[in-house]
């Protein structure tokens, strides 16, 4: 699905649906130093406006 800025995907987590926006992996994440990382070294918002270009109503269909 595409959403505001970028691809959505729905994955399952224990059985609980969570929505994620896919971020492609820069240059710079790539480096050595950054793998396995989930630091945010880009400052990428940790959120959205609930209902503005999320997927939170998929579930609801």
């Amino acid at each position: 699905m595409e959403g505001i800025g970028g691809k959505l995907a729905l994955i399952s987590i224990k059985n609980t649906s969570v929505c994620v926006k896919k971020l492609p992996l820069t240059d710079l994440k790539q480096l050595p130093q950054h793998f396995m990382s989930i630091a945010n070294i880009f400052d990428s918002p940790l959120g959205d406006q609930y209902g503005v270009g999320s997927c939170w109503l998929w579930g609801m269909e």
